[in-house]
């Protein structure tokens, strides 16, 4: 009887639990993501500084390529599965602004879409709300 009660109030703690440990590792990741946009933005601003324009224009499909954004912007970030990165001049302002997205495309999209200085937007692409309270 001693087991069964125990085992009735472990499985009550884990009810709670486990989804609250869930939220928490996509807000974990989710702040991850926001300092990855801060690094892009910051390439972004030394590439302009040496170059005297924004890195890539938008019509190429390197801006969406990791890959080609690591060596573009001389940075280094790591893949994570799921995670689309796209950084790229506008068009029409390539000495004025940028753009950078990163989503995984079902909890949430972060992006910066204004000139500088930096603007970083987070958008929650679901009810979780992994966006609030970062």
């Amino acid at each position: 009887m001693e087991l069964l009660i125990a085992t009735a109030i472990i499985g009550i703690i884990a009810a709670f639990a486990i989804p609250n440990y869930t939220k928490a590792l996509a807000r974990q990741q989710v702040k991850r993501q926001i300092l990855t946009a801060n690094l892009m933005a910051g390439a972004q601003e030394i590439y302009k500084a040496r170059k005297g324009r924004y890195w890539c224009d938008d019509t190429s499909g390197t801006c969406s390529n990791l890959g080609s954004i690591n060596s573009g912007l001389g940075i280094n970030i790591t893949t994570e599965t799921g995670i689309t990165y796209t950084t790229h001049a506008i068009a029409g302002s390539p000495a004025t602004a940028f753009r950078v997205k990163i989503s995984d495309g079902k909890l949430f999209t972060i992006e910066d879409d204004t000139a500088p200085p930096l603007n970083i937007t987070c958008t929650n692409l679901t009810s979780v709300s992994v966006c609030s309270s970062l």
